[in-house]
């Protein structure tokens, strides 16, 4: 099934779904920083712990941070 919008912020959108099985499956859609050569930027889904609550929680799951720790970098990457 297509998967619901449940947090959305400037880092991304949180999305969440139930597998065939019954179990939580997030994802994290981000936007890359970089521009493509053709002026695009790609879109990302990243696999998160369905225990993400925010879009800041989860992508800072992916770089091994919490979600404060994440809020302290000054660069987007």
């Amino acid at each position: 099934g297509r998967s619901a919008v449940i947090h959305e912020d400037a880092t991304g959108k949180l999305r969440k779904r139930r597998s065939k099985k019954g179990d939580e499956v997030a994802v994290i859609e981000v936007v890359n920083g970089t521009r493509e050569p053709d002026g695009t930027f790609k879109t990302y889904f990243l696999s998160v712990p369905p225990e993400c609550r925010t879009a800041t929680e989860a992508v800072a799951w992916t770089y091994g941070m919490t979600a404060d720790q994440y809020k302290q970098l000054k660069v987007r990457t």
